[in-house]
């Protein structure tokens, strides 16, 4: 205030000397005063500023300042603020001498009253008061139409007219003029500014009020004083932005008497931007040819409560009638008594009318014997689609569609709902229109028969393993989970649902899930510190695939230890920057609050909320936190398959190494604890029972873990069973794993021209050590091919399938007690110089080298690269870790099953054996090879 003052005194000192100095001056003809001067001025805002006559204080420097002005630079603007607006004699820019008469500079130094036009784009703005608009974002503001004066100079130059120089500040920062430097030219002969016949513009891009100031030089030609006009109002931009998301594609299958069927989708619209959005319509989309969709309703997630009103209408006995009303508000049961007067009995109750209009409503009306009817039901809001709806920021609307289709007429039909969605902002400034990810319904018309399908490895789908069992295999059969914990892995959006067809989603356990809530909230900051708000904004909400669990204080300490202490991997900006320190997050649970104690696994709705102690996105504040964070979970549906994986939060190595204050290490509350042996995960996190030190490791719920990889029980016992979990459903207790190296061999006997034909191998591990079973028999096999047999055995009995070998008698074979294979007596004649194909495969410890030898000089070995004295058994190698089974899965190389109650993954025998296929090629005609086909109904 001192300060404007000193700028005062220094104009009006100015305004006087240069007063006294034009009155020496002679008069200018009233000829040559413009009648048009007060254009644009309110003539009633002028004011009288005739200098003092006894004013002869002699004019400050200031009034003599040379060179052109530039108004970037405040000390030059505060300087020439102190410059009269007009008058002063001498050189002014070192041009030529110019002065005004009194009256003109009465116009040039009183209040103005400034004329503007103001447009925008799109057209629409709502004015809210007189000096305040509401604007969408991304609305420009353009002002143009600007007032402007006329000069007449002493030297006899004619006069001409100048636009003012007209600045516009957004938030106290210049965003725009109409002016530029310019050289001599003008009266003045001087510097002069250059004002430009342009409009100025500005494009709101971020929400929230901002304060707009245009600012108007009434000095004419550039001349170096200011007198400053103003044009000050505030601009509210609003930004509500929906997002759309519906439950997954579904699948519906028609059996032959099966007209129609009937399927739910749930949508998910949420106010994912700055402003209140105000929902107008929802209009689903795609509900035709065959599908026909009904709203059932929709509830926003929040505490709000609907009023209802029951209007019941009372006859009586003497044909008077009596309203009787009921009312509250959410939904709501209620009962009501109507009771008449003594005399006057009652006929009749009716039931007048229901508000909303949209309620379910069924009542139930019941005459007592007292003379009394009681009248009672149910009031339930289920639709107001068609109301507005507001939406607050970070808030959801859950929509259910009832979808039913008819059978197809074709095999598949496949049909893509949607929704669109119009809505507004709170001041109604424009209209929105969102149309959300569609969901794809497919009808499949199932038909019953029998066919024969011949499997193909790499293409099938479908599988035959031990004792007949069927599995399926290929990337549609993985479960849809991540074994790592791995920083470089786990993204802001690892967990997120994907869409347009997308499969690639995993459910997160506890571990992931915060790792990627971290990466997000890294990832506003970022987004944020470029300027980009918008991007910051659209990570506040989204959905996401979640193992059930809890985020309690045991488990975010645990997390912070592991990953402040013990994991490598982990991102420096999570523990190292003193500035940003993330982790403190993780341990505040003031700042970091997850709005439900436990969560069940499924797919949900996920929302961040965030208040922010000073600027939006401003989490920090040298090393201090400024923000209360919020996570808001919203549960969409549960799994549609209960695959045991989606229930088994294994969390990481987590809460294996830190101490409690008891002393006692592992996850209280939270996660898994194992008891038994120790199963690998991934080559970089261990699912152990043990601690260091010995200790359990203990966790919400207790699962027993079992490892083995003896020969007997991989090709015996649990022959090509890589893994097993018990059992199905949500409630695993125990694991199973079985790693295993496997091989396909094929088993060429020969005859020897003798009644009797035998062949054996050996199995040995090396250095050179003969395996025996326990059992009478190493492996099972199939014959696939003969001759001159014409598909039987020497015997001519039929080929053997899955047919165990025999231990190799005493006078068979060298070693007895190591020979393995097949022995035939009584041979006729014509069969004695035949071949037999077996084929087989054989599932070795991945810790051993072992290998099959020839035992008998009529048969031989051979494998997918090829026949040999001795044939290692390496051929399709996995590694030591429950992820590997699972990537084998996805090659096509294992397969899974439910055997019982357990979800069960094993080698895929059609696979493997089709990779020997090049070999049959080579070493068997075509004419010998029995076509083999499997009956599936």
């Amino acid at each position: 205030m001192i300060s404007m003052h000193k700028t005062l005194i220094a104009l009006m000192l100015c305004l006087l000397l240069a007063s006294l100095a034009m009155a020496a001056q002679p008069e200018l003809p009233d000829a040559n005063v413009d009648a048009n001067a007060n254009a644009g001025v309110d003539a009633n805002a002028g004011v009288d500023v005739n200098a003092d006559a006894n004013q002869e204080e002699p004019l400050p420097d200031e009034c003599f300042a040379v060179g052109p002005p530039s108004f970037d630079d405040p000390e030059l603007v505060a300087t020439c603020e102190k410059l009269s607006t007009g008058g002063c004699t001498g050189p002014i820019f070192g041009g030529e001498h110019c002065s005004y008469n009194n009256d003109w500079m009465a116009l040039r130094t009183g209040a103005k009253v400034l004329t503007f036009n103001m447009g925008w784009t799109p057209d629409v703005a709502v004015g809210i008061d007189g000096n305040t608009f509401v604007v969408p974002i991304f609305t420009t503001l353009t002002v143009g139409t600007f007032t402007e004066f006329i000069a007449l100079c002493l030297d006899g130059a004619s006069g001409a007219s100048y636009p003012h120089s007209v600045d516009m500040y957004v938030d106290g920062d210049r965003m725009s003029r109409n002016w530029d430097i310019a050289g001599r030219g003008s009266c003045f002969g001087g510097y002069i500014l250059r004002f430009m016949d342009k409009d100025l513009n500005y494009t709101f891009n971020v929400p929230g009020f901002h304060y707009v100031r245009l600012i108007f030089d009434t000095q004419l030609n550039g001349m170096c004083a200011k007198n400053f006009e103003d044009g000050e109002f505030a601009v509210i931009v609003v930004h509500p932005l929906l997002t759309i998301n519906g439950t997954d594609d579904q699948i519906l299958s028609f059996e032959d008497d099966e007209e129609t069927k009937t399927t739910y989708v749930t949508w998910t619209l949420r106010n994912a931007g700055s402003s209140l959005a105000r929902v107008k319509s929802v209009s689903p989309t795609g509900c035709e040819a065959g599908v026909s969709c009904e709203i059932l309703g929709f509830g926003v997630v929040r505490d709000y409560d609907v009023k209802w009103e029951v209007a019941a209408l009372v006859t009586l006995d003497d044909g008077n009638t009596m309203d009787v009303f009921e009312s509250g508000e959410g939904d709501s049961n209620f009962s009501v008594t109507i009771v008449a007067d003594e005399n006057r009995a009652i006929q009749n109750v009716e039931i007048v009318s229901v508000s909303p209009a949209n309620s379910a409503f069924s009542e139930t009306i019941v005459q007592n014997d007292d003379n009394t009817w009681t009248v009672s039901g149910d009031v339930n809001v289920v639709d107001q689609v068609g109301v507005a709806m507001d939406l607050e920021p970070n808030e959801s609307l859950v929509l259910v569609q009832k979808v039913t289709a008819s059978k197809p007429s074709s095999a598949v039909a496949n049909n893509y709902l949607g929704l669109d969605v119009e809505y507004t902002d709170e001041f109604d400034a424009g209209t929105f229109f969102k149309s959300g990810d569609e969901v794809r319904i497919s009808r499949l018309w199932l038909e019953r028969q029998k066919f024969h399908v011949e499997l193909y490895g790499g293409a099938q789908e479908a599988c035959i393993g031990k004792d007949g069992r069927l599995g399926s295999t290929g990337p549609g059969d993985v479960p849809r989970v991540l074994f790592d914990w791995s920083w470089p892995t786990i993204k802001s959006d690892t967990c997120n649902k994907k869409f347009e067809g997308q499969t690639d989603f995993v459910y997160c356990d506890q571990t992931q899930f915060m790792m990627s809530l971290i990466n997000r909230l890294h990832e506003m900051d970022r987004f944020a510190m470029d300027g980009n708000l918008d991007r910051a904004a659209s990570l506040e909400h989204f959905q996401a695939y979640l193992m059930g669990g809890t985020f309690n204080s045991d488990f975010r300490k645990d997390f912070d230890n592991f990953n402040r202490n013990i994991e490598i991997e982990t991102v420096q900006w999570y523990h190292l920057d003193s500035e940003k320190p993330w982790y403190k997050y993780v341990l505040n649970e003031e700042s970091l609050v997850f709005d439900a104690d436990e969560i069940t696994t499924g797919l949900y709705d996920v929302s961040i909320e965030i208040e922010f102690h000073r600027d939006k996105y401003d989490f920090f504040r040298e090393g201090k936190q400024l923000a209360d964070i919020k996570v808001k979970f919203t549960k969409i549906r549960s799994p549609y398959f209960k695959n045991p994986f989606y229930y088994l939060p294994l969390n990481g190595e987590v809460g294996y190494y830190r101490v409690d204050e008891d002393g006692s290490v592992g996850r209280k509350g939270y996660g898994l604890g194992f008891e038994g042996d120790v199963l690998t995960i991934d080559s970089g996190a261990w699912l152990s029972t043990e601690t260091a030190d010995g200790s359990a490791i203990e966790g919400q719920d207790m699962i027993s873990t079992n490892y083995s990889s003896d020969f007997d029980s991989l090709n015996i016992a649990k022959r090509g069973i890589l893994l097993s979990v018990y059992p199905i459903g949500e409630q695993v207790s125990a694991i199973e794993f079985s790693p295993s190296d496997a091989t396909p061999v094929i088993l060429r006997i020969d005859g020897e021209g003798n009644e009797r034909i035998d062949g054996y191998y050996q199995l040995v591990e090396e250095p050179n050590n003969l395996v025996s079973s326990q059992h009478n028999y190493l492996s099972l096999w199939t014959g696939f091919a003969s001759n001159p047999m014409q598909c039987l055995n020497f015997d001519e009995s039929a080929l053997h399938y899955r047919m165990p070998d025999l231990r190799g008698q005493a006078q068979t074979a060298s070693s007895p007690t190591t020979a393995y294979g097949f022995s035939w007596a009584d041979v006729s004649e014509e069969n004695r110089s035949g071949s037999l194909f077996m084929q087989s495969v054989f599932y070795t410890p991945i810790d051993k080298a072992m290998s099959l030898s020839t035992e008998s000089a009529n048969i031989a070995l051979f494998g997918p690269d090829g026949g040999a004295p001795t044939i290692a058994l390496d051929y399709m190698q996995m590694q030591h870790t429950l992820e590997s089974v699972f990537e084998l899965v996805e090659q096509g190389y294992v397969c899974s099953s439910i055997e019982g109650d357990a979800l069960e993954f094993w080698w895929n025998p059609q696979m493997l054996r089709s990779d020997l296929d090049a070999v049959k090629d080579a070493e068997i005609e075509e004419s010998w090879i029995c076509q083999v086909e499997t009956e599936i109904t």
